[in-house]
């Protein structure tokens, strides 16, 4: 029999751990890694800016009209929501951050033909899968889910053996997006099956 929690913020803290196992973040970050991935491959960097708000709204939606109907809505105090804003605001301003020190890691090589050491040369294409494995490091600090360190090792794993064989960062992104894509989708649609929409839900609508 498993112990209920004994104050009003441990129930706080276990709703909030369970509001992220619907596989809805995974499947959202998933399909963020694949939109780096496809920006890098068409040398479009500045539209990561774009993709992220879309991706949020995306997100939202999910929640709103598949997640909520199934589990109902939680309010939370406003020390978490606030708390919840500003994690959110630092990853975003995290990953615009790692993004321009890409860019100027790629500026620099190409206009000082090759300028860093010969490791650096070498390891130079591993660089956005580990920035992007840093946020996906980000994330399982402030959701405390575990399953987002796995996410960075897949990142850190695909940019290991991708970039000896001389890929781009590009495929490594993509390839590495395509398998947290599809952790995130199996997820969510686990969750979907397990979770169906109560009768009185459906009478309302």
């Amino acid at each position: 029999m498993s112990e209920r929690p004994a104050t009003l913020g441990e129930m706080e803290r276990q709703s909030y751990r369970s509001r992220w196992r619907d596989g809805t973040l995974d499947l959202t970050g998933g399909l963020g890694v694949l939109a780096v991935g496809a920006s890098w491959s068409a040398e479009i960097f500045w539209a990561v800016g774009i993709v992220v708000p879309i991706l949020m709204g995306f997100w939202f939606v999910l929640r709103r009209q598949l997640v909520e109907p199934r589990i109902g809505r939680v309010r939370y105090r406003r020390a978490r929501r606030e708390a919840e804003k500003s994690g959110t605001r630092g990853s975003v301003l995290l990953g615009a951050g790692l993004l321009a020190a890409v860019l100027v890691f790629q500026l620099f090589q190409i206009r000082g033909g090759g300028g860093f050491d010969a490791w650096t040369r070498d390891w130079i294409a591993a660089l956005p899968c580990a920035l992007l494995a840093l946020m996906a490091l980000v994330t399982a600090a402030m959701t405390s889910l575990g399953r987002f360190v796995l996410y960075a090792a897949v990142l850190l794993v695909t940019a290991s053996v991708a970039t000896p064989l001389g890929a781009e960062p590009a495929p490594q992104i993509l390839i590495a997006g395509a398998i947290i894509t599809i952790a995130g989708l199996v997820r969510f649609v686990r969750f979907l099956s397990r979770n169906p929409v109560p009768a009185m839900e459906r009478e309302d609508r």
